[in-house]
């Protein structure tokens, strides 16, 4: 039986078998029916979904987009000395917080960390890109995605990466009160040590716009992007410093 991606997310499905079994429901011998049964926009869903995936080349290209997705994510959980595994195949994939490869599923229920999934999927939400926190969950890649799409999914898991404390043969920094200021034309995100010397800032400017005289309004998704884009580099400029918000 096939359903969901064969229609493109029209409601149908398809029932396949043998032809000497298929021959009966043909014949009417076999009744088979229901409420859409050859419902013709389910169906011509189904034909033109069909009809894009068997372009030459497509799979060939979302296999490549998705290596190029598995082998820099990888690189990012390495580079900021997480301990974490891409696992996938194809377009499904799941990033596991681990100290070794995940192998079987075994592996998955002993080493599953749920802190870490809420945690990173909370983070990836707040630069608009949904990470599932479950760890039994997947990720997905689709033929809709695109490269500039991958790009801004890896910055944003680059920007993320700094907020989990690396493994623990990297060094251990001060914990830090991380401290947000939501300003009337900008917001200021600092890094604060314990005794309340400031270590690390970052700031981002937004606009107030005015459509009728005395009045003036700020758009909030102007407020998340500056304050996801000053939360990252302020979390930088301190490094491995453990974080919390303050």
């Amino acid at each position: 039986m096939f359903a969901k991606g064969l229609g493109g997310g029209y409601p149908v499905a398809a029932l396949g078998g043998r032809r000497d079994i298929m021959s009966l429901v043909a014949a009417g011998t076999v009744s088979m029916a229901g409420t859409y049964a050859a419902n013709g926009i389910a169906v011509a869903a189904a034909n033109a979904a069909l009809d894009e995936l068997s372009q030459p080349g497509k799979y060939e290209a979302l296999f490549a987009r998705c290596e190029r997705f598995y082998d820099s994510l990888s690189e990012i959980l390495k580079a900021h000395r997480l301990p974490g595994y891409v696992v996938g195949l194809g377009p499904v994939l799941q990033v596991w917080f681990a100290e070794h490869p995940i192998k079987n599923y075994r592996d998955a229920a002993v080493t599953r960390t749920t802190t870490c999934f809420g945690v990173g999927g909370e983070s990836m939400l707040e630069h608009n890109i949904l990470f599932h926190p479950g760890a039994f969950e997947n990720l997905f890649v689709s033929f809709a995605h695109s490269d500039e799409d991958i790009d801004r999914t890896l910055k944003a898991a680059d920007d993320v990466a700094v907020r989990f404390v690396p493994m623990s043969d990297a060094p251990r920094a001060p914990d830090l009160a991380l401290g947000i200021d939501l300003g009337t034309s900008a917001v200021k995100v600092m890094a604060i040590d314990a005794a309340g010397s400031v270590v690390g800032e970052a700031q981002g400017t937004f606009a107030t716009l005015s459509r009728e005289p005395l009045q003036a309004e700020q758009s909030t998704a102007d407020w998340f992007d500056r304050l996801g884009e000053c939360d990252g580099n302020a979390r930088r400029s301190v490094g491995a410093a453990r974080l919390c918000l303050g």
